[in-house]
């Protein structure tokens, strides 16, 4: 086995960015590809070298095709913002370390299809397409991808998906291909600033949750334009730092937004402020945090913040699902958030983490269809 990624040789220039010595060769510069780390798993040692090079640069959606090409060869991908992909090969002989519990991990499929590409749901739904829409905050584009089920006429009750710390669009893909094979549009998207792979505009440096909660809002307007958005049911769908966006959004939105699903919401966060600085003076123009640096004013704009007092007008349908081994955010602070909604629910997902996958996955995919259905306005 090889292991190549951005975690040893490298170094952080002035302007706070890790500069890492594997270069992506159709610019001269650090492969950003959305990976971290690739570790290949096979009998030659030199093959895994130069293989291990090549996936990096390659990304996670250009990796797992080409090793579903071949199938000679396993890999472990970790992505930045955290999740861990492991190829069919490797399913139970792969275990996280200690300190890792938190991790998602998921599995490649030798017949998984791109997050890119149409899809037909194996339980009989609905074919999948997939389309590029843009929105604008403050003239800066916002990128994202559409997920609608083929041959469906009319405005179609519509989700959207908001990533967590670090992670892009791409997190919500399976979530997106599952609920549109039901018949749902959804709607993933990278927030700006929001990971290092980001396909919008904007700096890590500038982002914090409030100006991810003005991207939110700026999306959920366009979607509101468009013909085939039912924008009477119109759903929030939030993992990690996402679902806390996503819930203090629909309390600022409340008259437009028809409910919200919160996957192991970041409470926590305002607590991590507090744990890392004494006061918003301590806080640095930029730190590395977790899986890439962030500015002055993710932490900054924390100090003073009371997120279930912001939380707690939101009258509508909230359902959050949240594992019971999650390190990485507590189960607590769900339960404490179900306290102050007036209207939510808590669904603990048994032996997960901080993320879904596998069976983990089913179950959640099973009460998030459950919600929608008893949601939708006029259904």
């Amino acid at each position: 086995m090889v292991v190549s990624g951005g975690y040893e040789r490298y170094f952080v220039g002035e302007d706070g960015e890790r500069y890492w010595h594997i270069l992506d060769p159709e610019t001269g510069a650090p492969a950003r590809s959305g990976l971290t780390q690739v570790a290949i798993v096979s009998e030659e040692s030199k093959r895994c070298d130069a293989l291990s090079t090549a996936v990096f640069v390659m990304g996670l959606e250009e990796a797992a095709d080409f090793w579903r090409s071949r199938q000679d060869f396993e890999i472990v991908l970790l992505t930045d913002d955290g999740t861990i992909y492991i190829t069919e090969g490797l399913s139970g002989r792969f275990t996280l370390g200690s300190g890792q519990e938190g991790r998602e991990v998921q599995v490649l499929s030798a017949e998984e299809t791109s997050a890119e590409r149409p899809a037909i749901d194996k339980a009989g739904g609905y074919a999948v397409e997939t389309e590029e829409v843009f929105a604008e905050n403050q003239g800066s584009q916002i990128y994202g991808v559409l997920y609608r089920p083929v041959g469906v006429e009319g405005a179609r009750p519509t989700v959207i998906y908001s990533h967590g710390f670090g992670g892009s669009y791409r997190n919500g893909a399976q979530y997106a291909q599952a609920l549109a094979a039901q018949g749902y549009l959804v709607y993933c998207f990278d927030f700006q600033g929001g990971s290092n792979s980001s396909r919008s505009e904007g700096s890590n440096l500038d982002m914090s949750i409030f100006t991810e909660q003005a991207d939110l809002e700026s999306v959920i307007a366009m979607l509101q334009a468009r013909e085939d958005v039912d924008d009477d049911n119109l759903f929030l769908l939030g993992a990690s730092q996402g679902g806390l966006v996503s819930a203090i959004t629909a309390e600022d939105n409340r008259d437009a937004i028809a409910g919200a699903v919160l996957l192991y919401p970041a409470f926590v966060l305002v607590d991590d402020a507090m744990e890392r600085f004494d006061s918003a003076d301590e806080v640095p123009d930029s730190m590395h945090y977790l899986f890439m640096t962030v500015g002055r004013t993710y932490f900054e704009d924390l100090f003073g913040y009371d997120v279930y007092a912001d939380i707690q007008g939101y009258d509508g349908d909230v359902l959050i699902l949240h594992g019971d081994r999650d390190s990485l955010v507590p189960l607590s602070y769900s339960e404490r958030a179900v306290e102050v909604l007036p209207s939510a629910q808590l669904e603990v997902i048994p032996g997960a983490g901080h993320g879904f996958s596998g069976a983990s996955f089913d179950l959640a995919m099973g009460y998030i269809l459950e919600y929608l259905t008893s949601s939708l306005n006029g259904g």
